[in-house]
């Protein structure tokens, strides 16, 4: 329980800390507050969850390339 707390300690002064910081890590912190309340209920799932976290955070970086990089540079191109 006191290393939950430590480590959720750890997380919100780093982001705090972060927050004005042009490094954009203050989202890395807010992960790792949510994957701490994740694994407090049930520890025995933290290889799934990590999973599951890198399987959505990987999802939504194709999306957004794809996006970027594809898609919008087309659309560009049709408007002139």
């Amino acid at each position: 329980m006191a290393v939950y707390a430590v480590a959720i300690a750890v997380g919100i002064v780093g982001a705090a800390a972060t927050r004005r910081s042009r490094w954009y890590v203050t989202p890395g912190f807010s992960t790792l507050l949510v994957f701490l309340l994740l694994l407090y209920a049930t520890p025995q799932a933290a290889g799934w969850r990590f999973g599951e976290r890198v399987g959505e955070t990987a999802l939504g970086v194709a999306i957004a390339y794809l996006y970027g990089l594809l898609l919008a540079p087309r659309e560009r191109l049709e408007r002139t």
